[in-house]
């Protein structure tokens, strides 16, 4: 009986995929991590801590609908965070911020493909700033790593523009010759397209044998850096407070604050290149972000160097030392990251690995100025430095 149950089950699901070409996707990530942390600039002591955490665990169903006499072919995706949660409740969800919940809480997305025009696609997918280094030939130079030894995103010291939009157009050209074209475009949810805050960026990519390189420019519109780099909606956000009083009646006050603002903007600029040997592959990168805001306007510049050795097809060392200057355009804001690893890969799906991450901030007392790995695992204050032991294993479907 189990087993007749189980068929129908069955048939019930591949009945309907029979006739699309639908894939189902996924990954499991989970790291063991020991911290350790220093004072930091105020003298404030903090605990050691030992804890499991997620390294951006997910599941995803996509499909390719090629259309009757036609180079073009309907696309689409729906990719979820299922990672494991906190003592909170949040997931524990490297990179996406740690509190997403619910159904396509990752790329998400429909679009229309072509081999002659190139990819374009609306919903929710990651900027040109993003997919410069995390979807590309510099991937495996720049992107390679666990969310604990990963350096780039909010709150990191490189690639700091780097974010999934929520409400975007994007395009990806055709590989020319090598060279590749791709744009974003951020609308502002609460105002359309074409107006209020949106976002706009622009890359472009180049293979050449073992030469990789890119570069990518983004302006967002009416927002300063600390509203842009997590790309929300400039919708205003109400708090109404209701006050009882057994002689007056009851009066209510909405206080509206937004996520923008009028006269600011932010231009980033990065620039990677690389070289891909034979068991063996460095590159360089180079930030430099402008915070324009009504009263000032604040520059800094990010740097990375990142690598690694293959011993064999199974056996990879990985490392990278980045950092930024000067911070939100305050002289001494300088943080560092340097991440080293070692990955075993059991099959082509499933590997193993360990990385030791060290931190860095050296903002003076009183900086309000913070720096995390991508996983948002670690963490450090002005003046204070911290180094995380991490192991883990990943699994892919």
């Amino acid at each position: 009986m189990k087993k007749l149950i189980a068929a129908a089950v069955a048939a019930a699901f591949v009945g309907p995929l029979a006739y699309a070409d639908v894939t189902i996707y996924g990954s499991f990530r989970y790291s063991l991590d020991f911290n350790h942390y220093s004072n930091d600039a105020a003298g404030k002591t903090y605990d050691n801590k030992f804890t499991g955490w997620d390294q951006s665990t997910r599941i995803g169903f996509k499909g390719v609908d090629k259309w009757d006499d036609s180079s073009w072919a309907t696309i689409w995706q729906v990719e979820t965070s299922i990672g494991g949660k906190n003592a909170a409740g949040n997931k524990l969800e490297g990179g996406d911020g740690g509190t997403n919940t619910g159904w396509g809480t990752r790329n998400t997305f429909i679009g229309l493909q072509s081999a002659d025009y190139g990819t374009i696609r609306t919903g929710k997918y990651d900027n040109a700033y993003k997919t410069l280094l995390t979807s590309s030939n510099l991937s495996s130079i720049f992107d390679n790593f666990s969310d604990d030894g990963d350096f780039k995103g909010k709150g990191a010291v490189f690639a700091q523009l780097a974010s999934r939009v929520d409400n975007s157009l994007s395009y990806d050209s055709p590989v020319w010759s090598g060279f590749q074209v791709r744009g974003t475009y951020g609308a502002d949810g609460a105002a359309g397209f074409g107006q209020g805050a949106g976002v706009y960026g622009l890359s472009g990519l180049y293979t050449n044998g073992g030469l990789v390189a890119g570069v990518t420019w983004q302006h967002a519109e009416k927002r300063k850096f600390s509203q842009v780099t997590g790309i929300s909606d400039a919708t205003g956000t109400t708090t109404k407070t209701t006050t009882f009083n057994p002689t007056t009646p009851v009066t209510s006050t909405t206080t509206t604050t937004s996520n923008f603002t009028e006269g600011a903007s932010v231009n980033g600029f990065e620039a990677a290149l690389g070289y891909k040997f034979d068991g063996a592959q460095i590159g360089f990168g180079w930030e430099h972000i402008e915070d324009k805001q009504p009263a000032v306007t604040n520059s800094w510049n990010n740097f990375a160097i990142a690598g690694n050795y293959s011993f064999n097809p199974k056996l990879q060392v990985q490392g990278v030392y980045a950092w930024t200057k000067d911070y939100l355009g305050v002289s001494g804001n300088d943080g560092q990251q340097a991440s080293l690893g070692v990955v075993y890969q059991v099959t082509k799906q499933t590997r193993l690995y360990s990385y030791l991450v060290y931190l860095n901030n050296k903002a003076a007392k009183g900086s309000s100025a913070t720096f995390s790995n991508n996983s948002g695992s670690l963490s450090v204050a002005a003046g204070q430095n911290a180094t995380q032991l991490s192991a883990g294993i990943r699994t892919d479907f």
